[in-house]
């Protein structure tokens, strides 16, 4: 099994999670992880063009902007804009995802592709931030994945 799968099912279970993509960390309960020492074949990601990551970052970017906030996630730090509860449909707070659990797929899938070398700033031909095509909420900052 993967670092990514075993994180995301410790998640899942309900231990608290907080990603820190700048400084490539991961605080999982009470552990501290630093991205940058876990081995690529640990992750369990393949070979991905910069064009593959982000294709599945906008899916799960979408997943992520329409999960149903919890306790939980209220307390988390995130990168990124998600609607509050009372614009969510009532199908989507039927159907929704947990976002704790959205998030964590979200900004762990951006961290490790980083981190592994398939998501690659200068491919995104922009200067300070990338915003998708497919939902302009989406935006990704050159800081989250160019280190200084």
């Amino acid at each position: 099994m993967g670092k990514l799968k075993e994180i995301l099912m410790a998640v899942d279970s309900g231990v608290a999670i907080s990603i820190d993509i700048r400084k490539r960390k991961i605080k999982l309960g009470k552990r501290n992880i630093n991205a940058d020492n876990i081995p690529r074949e640990d992750i369990k990601i393949g070979l991905l063009t910069t064009d593959e990551v982000i294709s599945k970052a906008e899916k799960l970017y979408e997943v992520y902007k329409y999960s149903i906030p919890n306790a939980n996630s209220n307390k988390m730090h995130c990168n990124f804009k998600a609607v509050g509860l009372e614009e969510l449909t009532e199908k989507q707070m039927l159907e929704g995802e947990d976002r704790a659990f959205a998030q964590a797929k979200l900004e762990l899938w951006i961290l490790f592709n980083t981190v592994i070398g398939n998501l690659k700033w200068e491919e995104l031909n922009t200067n300070w931030y990338w915003y998708s095509k497919v939902d302009n909420d989406f935006i990704i900052l050159k800081d989250m994945i160019v280190i200084k």
